[in-house]
């Protein structure tokens, strides 16, 4: 089971490479002035590349992880997949961190901003009730016109799914599996951050006037 929905997720993320520009935080450089919209938009769009490329190579560890219970384990490979991910998820956190600085004493566009406070959250939060816990942070604070705090949120999930890539990897270098406690762990961390991320996204699709 854990294989077939490894492999499922894993054909998921790498259509998704494709479209990522629509997934993660996107949209919300509106929220900004001109001034610092274009800048706020490309570490978005390069933030979201590659946490998704992130993702899929753990995707793929997963799935290796998973055959190594019918075949040999081949330590270097995985070594070599989970340095991927970390290198990748490393390139992401450090976006959002430039995210942060860029927008910390920025002036925010009034009229976006005020759209964001008068959405429709409550319509929002029932329609995406199965995956209320995402939907929920991403609307408390939208609800407040606080972008700047969603990057400072995604800064932090990506440092926290940093902490769980090395826990992974310091077993891979004893040549020894990692807990599958903590592969639980990691993956539910990305599908989590991932959800915000797309929420947020789907918000300013919506608020913008810009849904497809």
């Amino acid at each position: 089971m854990i294989f077939k929905t490894a492999v499922s997720l894993l054909a998921f993320f790498i259509f998704s490479l494709s479209v990522y520009s629509k997934i993660i935080a996107n949209i919300s450089e509106e929220a900004y002035r001109e001034s610092e919209k274009n800048l706020v938009r490309v570490d978005v769009v390069e933030a979201a590349a590659f946490y998704l490329k992130s993702q899929s190579d753990v995707l793929l560890l997963s799935n290796k992880i998973e055959l190594a219970d019918i075949y040999a384990a081949d330590y270097p490979g995985l070594r070599d997949i989970v340095n991927s991910a970390i290198s990748n998820m490393e390139s992401a956190n450090a976006k959002y961190a430039e995210l942060g600085q860029i927008t910390e004493n920025s002036s925010y566009n009034l009229t976006t901003t005020d759209n964001l406070k008068n959405f429709d959250y409550a319509s929002f939060r029932e329609a995406n009730k199965g995956n209320s816990t995402a939907a929920g942070k991403a609307c408390d604070f939208l609800k407040n016109g606080d972008v700047t705090g969603v990057y400072s949120q995604l800064l932090s999930d990506t440092r926290l799914i940093l902490d769980r890539l090395t826990i992974i990897r310091s077993a891979l270098e004893k040549d020894t599996m990692p807990l599958t406690s903590e592969l639980w762990k990691l993956n539910r961390s990305y599908a989590e951050t991932l959800l915000f991320g797309q929420y947020v996204a789907e918000i300013f699709y919506q608020v913008t006037g810009k849904v497809e």
